[in-house]
């Protein structure tokens, strides 16, 4: 029922996760898991909260690192942790988002990391070209642009076939044992208890991929609800990011024209 999404967690808790960088400029937890190197998150942690509202400064002293933690999952996470704190300002620097955005990209990242990072490059890239988005032509040229990054993060998403709408979070029950660990009681509670924690995380997961889904869709159909746009643009660059998945560009289409539909603009 969710190939996609198990082979997803079971590669990502076969990692040993030594650290979780919680940032909110979305409203949603981000998780960076330290995998091969020897980054700390509380170097990290220091860094930003030392320099305040300093991003230059955090950017320089975050990339330092990196000159004695170089391995594929510390990039992942200092270019993940500066694009995340160059987004919270989004209109002042919005081309350094998209830049560790796309370099953050080229490392290993979660599935929800990369959702998040294409949604914010498609972000940054949006406050790039909006100097001059009343000009229809130059508008119509640009939007194609800052679409794509959100088409790539839908196409993600797709290929996990995620439900409709968010489902409530399967419980993990609590035990109680005292004796050896050998004992075959305690190791069924042990393996009931597992498999639990990791039915929560499948629907955790699944829950955060519907979010970005409905997030994200809601944003291209932004940029397609006014009567002059015409979907067949959008329906093409979908076909070629979703590589010909033509089930998943026609749920994606219907999703946009309903919200365009519900839509109070003219």
């Amino acid at each position: 029922m969710r190939t996609k999404i198990k082979k997803c967690l079971a590669d990502t808790l076969s990692r040993i996760v030594t650290a979780y960088l919680m940032f909110f400029s979305t409203g949603l937890g981000i998780c960076v898991y330290a995998q091969d190197g020897q980054m700390s998150i509380k170097q990290l942690n220091a860094i930003f909260y030392g320099n305040g509202t300093n991003i230059n400064r955090s950017e320089t002293e975050c990339l330092k690192l990196l000159e004695t933690n170089s391995a594929p999952s510390d990039k992942a996470m200092v270019y993940l942790a500066i694009a995340n704190k160059y987004a919270n300002n989004d209109l002042i620097y919005p081309a350094k988002t998209a830049e560790y955005c796309k370099l953050a990209l080229e490392y290993p990242q979660g599935i929800v990391n990369i959702c998040h990072l294409y949604s914010m490059w498609g972000g940054a890239l949006e406050s790039q070209y909006n100097t001059n988005l009343n000009n229809i032509e130059y508008y119509l040229k640009v939007r194609r642009t800052f679409i794509k990054p959100y088409l790539d993060a839908l196409a993600i998403i797709a290929t996990n076939r995620v439900p409709e709408k968010r489902q409530p979070l399967p419980s993990v029950g609590m035990y109680d044992y005292s004796g050896p660990k050998t004992n075959a009681i305690y190791q069924e509670m042990v393996k009931k208890h597992d498999k639990q924690v990791i039915e929560r995380e499948e629907v955790d997961l699944e829950n955060d991929l519907i979010t970005y889904r409905d997030q994200i869709t809601a944003e291209i159909a932004r940029h397609y609800e006014r009567k002059l746009d015409n979907l067949d643009e959008l329906r093409e660059m979908a076909l070629q990011e979703f590589n010909n998945n033509t089930n998943a560009v026609e749920e994606l289409m219907q999703r946009v024209e309903k919200i365009i539909s519900q839509s109070s603009h003219p």
